[in-house]
């Protein structure tokens, strides 16, 4: 769920959704590092939540398995992830964005990974297709640029005894 009209009336129904979105994925993520501890998991996406809590709902502090204490958030999560999940963008500094919102640069979209295919990451960019290009691009069907308000995450993996192609 976004962030639009949470700080509004509609408020407390959005917190909550957005609190129950981000428990469900948390509880489907843990039980498959429940049911194959040797899994190695990603998950890649537009969450429409920021790299820190934004002090309504800590939605990626509750997937990572690192929520956010009851009293620095209105709506609380348990903890519902261990081993705890890696955002693979915590390692581009806070200069790296995904969205751009009335001229605010912020990242919502996210590559989080379990602790055993953390490992084999070896890179994470976005691609700047959308954020930095302006609006009325969008409606422009004779430009590549603007088809979203997103940039996409790009997240390379090392993976060992992988084939090698060569070509002649």
């Amino acid at each position: 769920r976004s962030l639009s009209g949470i700080a509004g009336s509609d408020g407390a129904r959005i917190r909550v959704k957005r609190q129950r979105q981000a428990e469900f994925l948390a509880a489907y993520i843990q039980s498959r590092q429940t049911a194959n501890p040797d899994e190695r998991l990603v998950s890649v996406g537009d969450y429409n939540a920021f790299q820190v809590n934004d002090g309504y709902v800590d939605v990626l502090g509750t997937i990572l398995g690192r929520p956010t204490p009851p009293d620095q958030v209105l709506v609380a999560s348990p903890d519902l992830v261990e081993p705890n999940l890696v955002n693979l963008g915590d390692a581009l500094g806070p200069e790296q964005y995904s969205f751009v919102f009335d001229g605010n640069a912020q990242t919502l979209d996210h590559v989080i990974v379990n602790s055993r295919l953390q490992p084999r990451a070896t890179r994470i960019a976005y691609a700047r297709s959308n954020a930095d290009f302006p609006e009325s691009l969008r409606s422009d069907g004779t430009r590549p640029e603007r088809l979203s308000d997103h940039d996409m995450p790009v997240a390379y993996f090392a993976l060992p005894g992988a084939p090698v192609v060569t070509l002649n």
